[in-house]
């Protein structure tokens, strides 16, 4: 028997951007258990395919939310294993909402599209190198520092507005404007990193996609916040600075 308001979350914690999304991440699950919703965390070690799949069938969930590193047609969890594949699992998310904070899983033709196309009901995603955080020697080297979460924060919103009521297009256009708000702050701040900032959430904002059903009027029972994760680490020839991307 389905469970009204039910989400699946896997949050991998193997390296600095996965640990960096699954705080974040973590702190809006606690949220949205407020507002109602039963969650089921797969944390660190149970972000597996295996665990993913049996959460599915037991708990028939509305929505899932995969934190992870991405690109056009896998997702993968834990120490970098492949979850989802583009053309094997897409079954899995019929009739569910899909959110993947990750890079490129939304890029046309992906896994994302292809999951939409299978029959789930949106999902939602990046379509670009997804950019959770900076190491410029300005921000500690936390979870918590003000960079990540300023840059996930548009992310997070996604399945907070679900779970207020709002539709999957209206979600995700809450989210647009919490980049644009972000971006404002940013570029009043006299921040030294204001400028790198800047061009982060505009990379996020502008890659995000959404295939699926994001015109239907009716409310969704349940948020799906991806975070579909991928982290990498790549330099930034002559700056000398560092970007964490998913």
């Amino acid at each position: 028997m389905p469970i009204e308001r039910t989400m699946v979350c896997t949050r991998p914690d193997f390296d600095p951007a996965t640990i960096y999304a699954a705080y974040w991440v973590g702190r809006t699950l606690r949220k949205l258990e407020e507002f109602g919703l039963r969650i089921t965390d797969l944390l660190g070690e149970f972000a597996t395919k295996e665990k993913l799949v049996e959460a599915l069938e037991n708990y028939d969930p509305i929505a899932y939310w995969g934190v992870g590193h991405g690109n056009a047609t896998q997702f993968a969890g834990q120490d970098a294993f492949i979850m989802l594949e583009k053309e094997v699992d897409e079954s899995l998310f019929i009739g569910r909402i899909v959110h993947l904070t990750s890079c490129l899983t939304g890029l046309s033709g992906g896994l994302l599209e292809s999951i939409a196309g299978e029959g789930a009901i949106a999902a939602f995603g990046y379509s670009v190198e997804l950019i959770v955080g900076v190491e410029t020697g300005n921000f500690p080297n936390i979870p918590s520092n003000k960079a990540t979460e300023s840059l996930l924060a548009p992310d997070c919103a996604v399945e907070t507005m679900l779970s207020l009521g709002k539709t999957i297009a209206e979600a995700v256009m809450e989210s647009d404007n919490l980049s644009n708000v972000e971006i404002e702050n940013w570029r009043k701040s006299g921040h030294p990193d204001a400028d790198l900032l800047i061009w982060a959430h505009i990379n996020n904002r502008d890659g995000k996609v959404l295939y699926g059903l994001p015109e239907a009027d009716e409310e969704i029972p349940a948020p799906i916040h991806p975070l579909t994760a991928l982290a990498s680490v790549a330099s930034i020839t002559g700056l000398g600075l560092v970007v964490m991307k998913w």
